[in-house]
């Protein structure tokens, strides 16, 4: 296999990855650099979380984990590979299981193997790379999921660089997805988005953050700064779910005597936008390349079913905030001669408000 193909069969192996895991992992106490993470999550979207078999083995290239997560070069890409793998290996995990009135503390390693291939990082290879193996332990709570799990694409969080943004993500998507199974009836935002609030209790994101160094950022202004704000600054830029609708900031503080002890968040589900612009300017393109019999019948038929369609997606953008009336038949257009800069003008007016 040539260098290209191995590259190609990185990326595609990597592009539409799932991470699902057990929501005790979510909810477990463990401490690790971005680096680190990033690659549990890597592997983690390896697995078939179907599958029965409890013995994987993972092998990571430089090319996959540059690509996966944006570095700017596969030398950099390479050196945090191979120096967050050191350190990774000896990890554990604690995972919190609540029995009746009691919770059982279980303490078991992330991994049992290593072999770094990638040892001569200023001669970088696309073929060099690791291989890791995840202990017994972990596995359960990996595979053969069944219920009680969330995921997620990895590339949700592949440009966080906030160990905080990954795990509160992870949290706000698992108690998104209980509260979209239940019927129960939603505010909705300025541009009709359901708003989910979600509440995470400050205590328990610091234990399962700084294990027994609970007591980091014990002011909330500083757990606030350092970590609330920064998880939200990355989530609102880099993933699928927004927190707060713009006007605001989206969040705000439970307090019980005085102290804040917990924190709801308003999280949306959000289109990207560049792929509506993109759209746009698709359409608009098409429409003014017709000649101007067909762009007029074109602007006059505008509200087909797969115009509304159309149009329904777009009114989902927080700006401009659009009023569409899908009963509103559109207005002829009296003229014989259109240039195309009107007829310009006359696409896009009509793919964004309908008339």
């Amino acid at each position: 296999m040539t260098a290209n193909q191995i590259t190609k069969k990185a990326a595609s192996t990597v592009s539409n990855n799932i991470v699902c895991r057990d929501n005790a992992i979510i909810h477990a106490a463990y401490s690790l650099t971005i680096s680190e993470c990033r690659i549990i999550l890597l592997c983690n979207a390896k697995i078939n979380s179907a599958d029965h078999r409890k013995d994987y083995e993972f092998k990571i290239t430089i090319s996959e984990f540059a690509k996966q997560f944006n570095f700017s070069t596969e030398k950099v890409a390479g050196y945090e590979l191979r120096k967050s793998i050191d350190t990774l290996y000896g990890r554990n995990i604690e995972i919190y299981e609540k029995t009746n009135s009691e919770t059982k503390i279980t303490t078991i390693p992330w991994l049992i193997k290593k072999i770094t291939y990638c040892s001569e990082i200023n001669n970088v290879d696309e073929t060099k790379a690791i291989s890791v193996k995840f202990s017994q332990e972990i596995m359960p709570y990996l595979t053969d999921l069944k219920k009680g799990f969330t995921q997620y694409k990895i590339s949700e969080v592949s440009n966080f660089s906030s160990v905080y943004a990954i795990r509160i993500y992870e949290q706000l998507i698992e108690k998104i997805n209980k509260d979209r199974a239940s019927d129960k009836i939603r505010d909705l935002d300025s541009n009709q988005r359901e708003i989910y609030p979600i509440k995470l209790i400050i205590a328990d994101l610091k234990e399962q953050f700084f294990g027994d160094k609970v007591k980091k950022y014990e002011a909330f202004g500083d757990f606030n700064s350092k970590v609330i704000a920064v998880a939200i600054k990355q989530i609102n830029e880099h993933s699928n779910i927004q927190i707060g609708d713009g006007e605001n900031k989206g969040y705000f503080g439970i307090k019980t005597h005085g102290i804040t002890n917990a924190i709801v968040f308003q999280c949306i589900f959000k289109q990207k936008q560049a792929e509506i612009t993109a759209s746009i300017d698709s359409q608009v393109a098409d429409f003014v390349n017709i000649s101007n019999d067909q762009a007029l019948t074109e602007a006059n038929e505008i509200t087909s079913a797969a115009t509304l369609s159309f149009l329904s997606a777009i009114s989902q953008l927080k700006e401009p905030q659009l009023v569409i009336d899908t009963k509103r038949k559109p207005s002829k257009i009296d003229t014989d001669q259109v240039s195309n800069e009107t007829l310009r003008e006359i696409g896009r007016k009509r793919l964004i408000t309908g008339f």
